[in-house]
């Protein structure tokens, strides 16, 4: 089974995402930023705001291009002013950013970016670590080109920003530069090096997104012929996107390359499963690149298992929605057919393919690595066609250029070919030996397939040699004397095996008992352990189940006497009471109908309560809620205490913030840093009154909100400016924290 003819080397610096990820962390919510950008007091801090506005548009433009062109638009704004111009690092990142949303906007717009990165270089020279941030954009830049010049250029700006982040400890920016250095550096080596000193970093950070640079560490070691360690770091990849909420762009690249490290372990259906992810995350993302790539690992996966038919459909869908521009993309669609085709045995349709590599090939120059690609399937098919010579000449090419560029898949797939050429031309001993070294270098010794043509080979050479020492031992007097010796050697040897092979059964046999004699003890003890683990579960699901209906009976006497109550304060104080008690509720709620009973995923459950509060008001208020929670998991003891704050602050802005059945908002923002959590509710309303301080606040609400405050060992702070905006900090306990910062990908692989 010609394995390593279906293996494409990584593109490490081929992928560059359209957004740059920011290393510093996502931008605040737009809605924020423009409330804030409405109350701006001087002219600079409203350009900034305009930027950064523009600059949580670019975090999202990968999964929707048509957003840069709406953070080009913010960026206008701040390129008409004169205040600008005057400010010369405002200046210098209003540049920057335009490069950026130049960048994510496509090819088309690529000398524009180039153009505004190269001014914001010049800008902001005395500013050392912005000049810094703007080599790491005018290497993302350079990369979408994808030629070789400007591949140097890339790796060049990458080295000019790494001393600079180093001197100034800027550790997320080193380790975010030394990733994407790995992936623009050939060398699979070198790239290492650079790909650990960033997971080096990045492992002394709080919560990093590891997903692109595990699968550029497995692409690696792919290249080198490591295969254990990429299947390590490609399925701790795997681990990490599975528990994510949500695919992005990320996920296109942690599938393939998850895929392409099975197909070198030969494990075709597994790689065939990862391929459809990656494809189905491709076409959701409409990523062109991605799909093409990820379909024709999926035809070698599937011409691996035997399902031709699958293949072809794949490759010729794909062939009509995506036609191949560059000469890769026309390679690798040519290479797949011919590959199709050869497996189903058309001869007839597989010839005008190989015309079409062989005039691709010729195109390239003869160290050119994209012949990595060509090679293997023209060597293929003169082996098949009998044309042994030239299948031998594109073989030592294949094994030369592997042997240039450190990539032990294209040498292993030369010496594959090379042994099948020599073994049809009756060179037994180096086929074999040329075999042996595939073997070797492909680390295939558990592959059956491999194993059989092994021994075909050395059945073929000892044949040979058996063929001249029966025609020596013909001129010899003493053959029958030499055979009848050997018959006696080998009764003596079938006698003495014989008794070894009784004895080594009854050993055999008396272990298996002795094995099973303990599984069975073993199993009888983790049965146990699993039954008593389960009545605990069971027991804590139903003391919540039977803690939330006590409550719900509380809310439902509560509904009852309020049918009977007309005073409107009675009316007012019962709902908060009522609202209380469903914050509390649904805490317990929520832990007995999920499989975690410790903690709470507070972006579910604080949408949840505001839902309830909202709707609660629905007939008085026109209220639109905005909610900004970060994925976040707490326990009940400090889950409840937000809860409650939650229902109070929202309540209060209901009730006394929109007088009039005025029209207004109301946003939540529950976010974090390393140590500390914040939790932000803001209306637009018409705020406390004047000289209002929570301390001196008698209503019972304010005091409970100050008593939940001090019982989170946090504070509170209140901002009385164009409405009520209360934020509260506390420290963060030992939780889980889902991460969701995206990074950009490197290169996807395919087999």
């Amino acid at each position: 089974m010609h394995k390593s003819c279906l293996i494409i080397a990584g593109l490490l610096s081929a992928f560059a995402a359209h957004a740059q990820p920011d290393p510093d962390g996502p931008q605040l919510p737009i809605p924020l930023l423009q409330s804030r950008l409405s109350v701006a007091k001087t002219d600079t801090a409203r350009l900034n705001l305009l930027i950064h506005i523009a600059l949580a548009f670019l975090d999202s433009a990968e999964s929707r291009p048509a957003l840069a062109d709406t953070a080009l638009r913010y960026l206008s704004r701040v390129g008409s002013s004169p205040v600008t111009y005057a400010n010369r690092r405002l200046d210098g990142w209003y540049q920057l950013t335009t490069a950026r949303a130049y960048r994510a906007g496509g090819q088309s717009k690529h000398d524009s970016a180039i153009r505004h990165v190269l001014l914001a270089l010049d800008i902001l020279q005395p500013f050392r670590l912005d000049w810094a941030k703007a080599c790491v954009e005018a290497a993302f830049i350079y990369v979408d080109a994808r030629n070789s010049h400007e591949d140097s250029l890339q790796i060049a700006y990458y080295k000019k920003a790494i001393p600079i982040f180093s001197a100034e400890r800027e550790q997320k920016w080193l380790a975010y530069t030394l990733q994407y250095l790995g992936g623009a550096t050939k060398d699979p080596r070198e790239a290492l090096t650079y790909q650990h000193q960033a997971l080096d970093i990045y492992r002394s950070l709080p919560n990093p997104d590891l997903r692109p640079l595990y699968s550029a560490l497995a692409g690696s070691y792919s290249e080198i012929g490591d295969p254990q360690n990429a299947l390590q770091y490609s399925l701790k990849a795997v681990r990490q996107e599975d528990g994510r909420p949500h695919p992005d762009q990320t996920s296109v690249l942690t599938y393939n390359q998850a895929a392409y490290t099975f197909a070198n372990q030969g494990d075709y259906k597994q790689a065939a499963f990862y391929y459809g992810r990656s494809l189905e995350m491709a076409i959701r993302f409409a990523d062109t690149f991605a799909i093409l790539v990820d379909a024709s690992g999926l035809v070698r996966a599937d011409l691996n298992i035997g399902r031709y038919d699958s293949a072809l459909a794949v490759r010729r869908r794909i062939s009509r929605a995506f036609r191949p521009q560059t000469t890769e993309e026309q390679i690798t669609e040519a290479e797949n057919f011919a590959a199709i085709f050869q497996k189903m045995d058309r001869l007839d349709s597989l010839k005008p393919y190989i015309g079409t590599l062989s005039k691709l090939d010729s195109r390239l120059s003869s160290n050119d690595y994209t012949r990595r690609k060509t090679l293997p399937a023209l060597a293929s098919y003169y082996n098949r066609t009998g044309n042994f010579p030239l299948a031998k000449e594109y073989s030592r090419d294949l094994i030369r250029i592997g042997r240039l560029n450190n990539s032990i898949a294209a040498i292993s797939t030369g010496y594959q070919h090379l042994s099948t050429a020599d073994s049809a031309l009756g060179n037994y001993r180096l086929a074999m030996q040329e075999y042996q070294r595939y073997i070797h270098l492909r680390d295939s010794l558990r592959d059956t397939d491999n194993a059989r043509q092994v021994a075909a080979l050395n059945l073929q050479y000892e044949t040979e040699k058996k063929d001249k020492d029966i025609q020596a031992l013909k001129h010899n007097q003493q053959l029958s004397n030499l055979a009848l010796h050997q018959a006696g050697l080998t009764r003596n040897f079938i006698i003495a095996g014989s008794a070894l092979l009784l004895i080594l059964l009854l050993v055999t046999i008396n272990r298996y008992r002795i094995k099973q004699r303990s599984n069975r003890q073993l199993s009888s003890l983790l049965s146990e352990k699993d039954v008593l683990l389960t009545e605990k579960e069971w027991l804590l699901k139903e003391i919540h189940h039977r803690v939330k209906n006590n409550l719900q009976i509380g809310i439902s006497l509560l509904n009852l006497q309020s049918y009977h109550i007309e005073n409107e304060k009675a009316q007012s104080a019962i709902r908060q009471s009522r609202n209380r008690m469903y914050a509390m509720s649904l805490i317990h709620q929520r832990l007995y109908q999920a499989d975690n009973l410790k903690t709470i995923d507070m972006r579910q459950y604080i949408a949840q309560l505001i839902e309830s509060i909202g709707d609660s008001y629905a007939s008085e208020k026109e209220i639109d809620f905005r909610l900004a929670v970060q994925p976040l998991e707490l326990d009940v003891e400090h889950a409840l205490p937000v809860g409650l704050i939650l229902n109070e602050t929202v309540t209060n802005s209901l009730k006394y913030a929109f007088p009039n059945r005025r029209k207004g908002c109301i946003s939540v923002i529950l976010d974090q840093t390393a140590d500390r959590i914040t939790l932000s509710i803001a209306d637009d309303g018409v705020g406390a009154p004047a000289g209002f301080e929570l301390h001196r606040d008698h209503s019972m609400g304010m005091q409970l909100i100050d008593i939940l405050v001090q019982q989170l060992d946090g504070s509170i702070q209140i901002d009385n400016c164009g409405g009520l905006a209360i934020t509260i900090e506390f420290p963060r306990p030992n939780t889980t924290l889902i991460p969701t910062s995206p990074h950009r990908r490197p290169a996807l692989q395919d087999s």
